[in-house]
């Protein structure tokens, strides 16, 4: 389950990071008050995220597997935003394409690699332009020492279960850091579960496992390259 979780979570940020950088289709409206990207005829749909944040900007994200290659995928959704005044924005990473465009202030992303023998797996985001002069502050709320930079912040709500995933950089000791959470989280009456340092290859690293309850933390503090990096995920399964 556990892997499961990091290589959804892995996927999500991929898509919420082409989003973000990126600058419609006709369906029913979402919740973040967009198009939902249609899809093509036979091609099935599998919701990864329908409610998410990403460094504070809401979004959604869902899966396409179609039997048919990237380049119709590709050639579908140029052909679906054929004329929109933000025009299509072409990208090629490795193993994906991408297409994004903008329309009525809604991002929308296509990235696409093969799979099977001839067919096709996407991922369709969308997520909304902020208003002028709106603000985000990623880790808002969440403890970390001082002078940390939080490199990205998403939040998950599923159901009834949401999740958190904050991922942040600092110039302090492993082991500040290390004493610096297990106190955080035991001062607010969490229990530990693991607490335990780990052979790393580029460095020292220590795993923290809280419980309360039916929320559980769990951090990766890893020492690397003169710096510490934090990443944390908080589920909170009430």
């Amino acid at each position: 389950m556990r892997g499961k979780a990091i290589v959804r979570t892995a996927t999500i940020t991929a898509t919420a990071a082409l989003l973000a950088v990126a600058a419609g289709a006709r369906a029913a409206e979402n919740q973040i008050k967009c198009q939902r990207l249609d899809a093509p005829d036979g091609a099935r749909r599998v919701m990864v995220a329908p409610d998410i944040s990403f460094n504070g900007v809401p979004m959604e994200i869902t899966e396409l597997h179609w039997d048919q290659p990237p380049a119709a995928v590709l050639d579908y959704y140029r052909a679906k935003w054929k004329g929109y005044r933000a025009g299509v924005h072409e990208q090629e990473m490795p193993q994906w394409q991408v297409l994004s465009t903008v329309h009525e202030r809604c991002i929308y992303s296509v990235q696409v690699r093969p799979e099977g023998n001839n067919g096709s797996y996407a991922l369709l985001g969308v997520t909304r332009l902020l208003e002028r002069g709106a603000r985000t502050y990623r880790g808002q709320g969440f403890p970390m020492l001082p002078g940390s930079r939080v490199v990205n912040d998403i939040e998950n709500h599923d159901g009834g279960k949401n999740a958190r995933t904050v991922m942040l950089v600092n110039d302090s000791t492993l082991q500040a850091n290390v004493v610096f959470y297990r106190n955080q989280y035991s001062w607010s009456g969490w229990q530990t579960v693991v607490d335990r340092a780990v052979p790393a290859k580029n460095g020292e690293m220590n795993i923290l496992v809280m419980q309360r309850g039916p929320q559980q933390a769990s951090l990766t503090i890893a020492h690397s390259g003169g710096s510490v990096t934090v990443v944390a995920n908080v589920v909170d399964g009430r």
